[in-house]
Protein backbone atom coordinates (compact mmCIF):
# COMPACT_ATOMS: atom_id res chain seq x y z
CA UNK A 1 0.00 0.00 0.00
CA UNK A 2 0.97 3.06 -0.69
CA UNK A 3 0.41 6.28 1.45
CA UNK A 4 -0.69 9.88 -0.46
CA UNK A 5 -1.05 12.94 1.22
CA UNK A 6 -3.97 14.27 -1.22
CA UNK A 7 -4.76 18.20 -0.87
CA UNK A 8 -8.23 19.56 -2.21
CA UNK A 9 -7.85 23.19 -4.25
CA UNK A 10 -9.85 25.89 -2.76
CA UNK A 11 -11.96 24.37 0.11
CA UNK A 12 -13.22 26.63 2.51
CA UNK A 13 -15.71 29.26 2.88
CA UNK A 14 -18.56 28.09 1.57
CA UNK A 15 -17.06 25.12 -0.41
CA UNK A 16 -16.40 22.74 2.60
CA UNK A 17 -16.22 19.41 2.64
CA UNK A 18 -17.13 18.12 6.36
CA UNK A 19 -14.00 16.28 7.47
CA UNK A 20 -15.31 13.47 9.25
CA UNK A 21 -17.92 13.00 6.53
CA UNK A 22 -15.26 12.55 3.36
CA UNK A 23 -13.08 10.37 6.25
CA UNK A 24 -16.11 8.03 6.42
CA UNK A 25 -16.70 8.21 2.72
CA UNK A 26 -13.06 7.89 1.36
CA UNK A 27 -12.88 4.54 3.81
CA UNK A 28 -16.14 3.21 2.76
CA UNK A 29 -14.50 3.51 -0.81
CA UNK A 30 -11.53 1.26 0.18
CA UNK A 31 -8.56 3.42 1.34
CA UNK A 32 -6.71 2.54 4.35
CA UNK A 33 -5.76 4.61 7.47
CA UNK A 34 -7.43 7.77 6.17
CA UNK A 35 -6.96 10.52 8.50
CA UNK A 36 -7.37 14.69 7.94
CA UNK A 37 -5.81 17.52 8.96
CA UNK A 38 -8.16 20.88 9.72
CA UNK A 39 -10.92 22.09 7.75
CA UNK A 40 -9.12 23.06 4.51
CA UNK A 41 -8.98 19.68 2.18
CA UNK A 42 -6.06 17.47 3.68
CA UNK A 43 -5.85 14.11 3.73
CA UNK A 44 -3.47 11.54 4.44
CA UNK A 45 -4.65 7.83 2.94
CA UNK A 46 -3.31 4.40 1.43
CA UNK A 47 -4.02 2.88 -1.23
CA UNK A 48 -2.74 0.08 -3.40
CA UNK A 49 -3.91 2.21 -6.88
CA UNK A 50 -1.75 4.03 -8.69
CA UNK A 51 -1.37 7.81 -8.37
CA UNK A 52 -3.62 8.39 -11.00
CA UNK A 53 -6.23 5.87 -10.48
CA UNK A 54 -6.33 7.02 -6.80
CA UNK A 55 -6.86 10.41 -7.93
CA UNK A 56 -9.87 9.48 -10.33
CA UNK A 57 -11.12 7.26 -7.76
CA UNK A 58 -11.43 10.24 -4.77
CA UNK A 59 -12.73 12.79 -7.00
CA UNK A 60 -15.29 10.58 -7.94
CA UNK A 61 -16.06 9.22 -4.77
CA UNK A 62 -16.39 13.33 -3.54
CA UNK A 63 -18.09 13.84 -6.11
CA UNK A 64 -20.83 11.24 -5.98
CA UNK A 65 -20.92 11.89 -2.00
CA UNK A 66 -21.14 15.76 -2.30
CA UNK A 67 -22.60 16.58 -5.36
CA UNK A 68 -19.59 18.64 -6.58
CA UNK A 69 -16.40 17.63 -8.74
CA UNK A 70 -13.42 18.86 -6.73
CA UNK A 71 -9.84 19.66 -7.85
CA UNK A 72 -6.97 17.29 -6.20
CA UNK A 73 -3.31 17.12 -5.81
CA UNK A 74 -1.16 14.22 -4.52
CA UNK A 75 2.28 13.77 -3.30
CA UNK A 76 3.35 10.33 -1.69
CA UNK A 77 5.84 10.93 1.33
CA UNK A 78 9.43 10.56 -0.40
CA UNK A 79 7.70 13.48 -2.80
CA UNK A 80 6.50 15.32 -0.04
CA UNK A 81 9.64 15.40 2.03
CA UNK A 82 11.70 16.60 -1.14
CA UNK A 83 9.85 19.71 -0.96
CA UNK A 84 9.78 20.07 2.38
CA UNK A 85 13.95 19.71 1.90
CA UNK A 86 14.03 21.75 -1.22
CA UNK A 87 12.74 25.12 0.75
CA UNK A 88 14.44 28.18 -0.59
CA UNK A 89 13.80 29.97 2.24
CA UNK A 90 15.25 28.24 5.08
CA UNK A 91 15.46 31.26 7.48
CA UNK A 92 11.53 31.70 6.89
CA UNK A 93 10.61 28.93 9.01
CA UNK A 94 10.77 31.01 11.87
CA UNK A 95 7.71 32.55 11.13
CA UNK A 96 5.86 29.21 9.72
CA UNK A 97 2.40 31.02 9.01
CA UNK A 98 4.07 33.28 7.05
CA UNK A 99 5.92 30.52 4.41
CA UNK A 100 3.62 28.86 2.12
CA UNK A 101 4.07 26.11 -0.73
CA UNK A 102 2.10 25.89 -3.22
CA UNK A 103 1.49 22.11 -4.31
CA UNK A 104 1.70 22.55 -8.00
CA UNK A 105 -0.06 20.09 -10.48
CA UNK A 106 3.14 19.91 -12.84
CA UNK A 107 6.17 21.95 -12.96
CA UNK A 108 5.50 25.17 -15.19
CA UNK A 109 7.49 26.70 -17.54
CA UNK A 110 10.57 28.55 -17.25
CA UNK A 111 8.86 31.56 -18.81
CA UNK A 112 5.96 31.13 -16.51
CA UNK A 113 8.30 31.32 -13.21
CA UNK A 114 10.35 34.40 -14.38
CA UNK A 115 7.24 36.09 -14.91
CA UNK A 116 6.09 35.23 -11.30
CA UNK A 117 9.47 35.78 -9.76
CA UNK A 118 9.62 39.49 -11.63
CA UNK A 119 5.94 40.13 -9.86
CA UNK A 120 7.94 40.25 -6.03
CA UNK A 121 7.45 43.42 -4.57
CA UNK A 122 8.33 44.96 -0.44
CA UNK A 123 9.56 41.95 1.34
CA UNK A 124 7.63 39.09 0.05
CA UNK A 125 10.11 36.35 -1.93
CA UNK A 126 9.18 34.12 -4.09
CA UNK A 127 10.92 30.51 -6.19
CA UNK A 128 9.91 27.86 -7.75
CA UNK A 129 11.33 24.46 -7.43
CA UNK A 130 10.37 21.33 -9.57
CA UNK A 131 6.67 21.19 -8.96
CA UNK A 132 6.63 23.45 -5.45
CA UNK A 133 6.28 27.35 -5.31
CA UNK A 134 7.35 29.22 -2.41
CA UNK A 135 6.39 32.03 -1.00
CA UNK A 136 7.81 34.13 1.85
CA UNK A 137 5.03 36.71 2.64
CA UNK A 138 6.56 38.52 6.06
CA UNK A 139 3.89 41.01 6.20
CA UNK A 140 1.12 38.51 5.73
CA UNK A 141 -0.44 36.21 3.26
CA UNK A 142 -3.72 38.15 3.10
CA UNK A 143 -2.31 41.62 1.82
CA UNK A 144 -0.01 39.56 -0.81
CA UNK A 145 -0.98 40.34 -4.36
CA UNK A 146 1.01 37.81 -5.16
CA UNK A 147 -0.32 35.23 -3.03
CA UNK A 148 -3.48 35.48 -4.77
CA UNK A 149 -2.21 35.03 -8.36
CA UNK A 150 0.45 32.50 -8.03
CA UNK A 151 -1.56 30.13 -9.80
CA UNK A 152 -2.54 32.27 -12.57
CA UNK A 153 0.49 33.21 -13.43
CA UNK A 154 1.90 29.91 -13.63
CA UNK A 155 -0.74 28.78 -15.36
CA UNK A 156 -0.30 25.17 -13.19
CA UNK A 157 -3.62 24.33 -10.32
CA UNK A 158 -1.95 24.78 -7.60
CA UNK A 159 -3.06 24.26 -3.79
CA UNK A 160 -1.36 26.52 -1.09
CA UNK A 161 -0.76 25.33 2.51
CA UNK A 162 1.76 27.25 5.08
CA UNK A 163 4.99 25.54 6.99
CA UNK A 164 2.91 24.45 9.63
CA UNK A 165 0.53 22.49 7.63
CA UNK A 166 3.40 21.08 5.05
CA UNK A 167 5.38 19.66 8.24
CA UNK A 168 1.79 18.16 9.99
CA UNK A 169 0.95 16.55 7.07
CA UNK A 170 4.56 15.46 6.56
CA UNK A 171 4.24 14.22 10.45
CA UNK A 172 0.86 12.25 9.80
CA UNK A 173 2.15 10.80 6.55
CA UNK A 174 5.12 9.22 8.22
CA UNK A 175 3.05 7.91 10.36
CA UNK A 176 0.74 6.17 8.74
CA UNK A 177 3.95 4.96 6.53
CA UNK A 178 5.36 3.21 10.25
CA UNK A 179 2.51 1.57 10.36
Amino acid sequence: MTVYIVLFRAIGGANQLPVQTLKEALSDAGFGNVTTYIQTGNVVLSSDLDPQAMLEKVGTVVEERFGKPQKIIARDPRQWSEIIEANPFPDAVIDPKALHVFVLEAEPSPEAVKVLVSRQVDRERVAVVGSAAYLHTPDGAGISKLAKSVERLLKVPATARNWNTMRKLQEMAEKVAAG
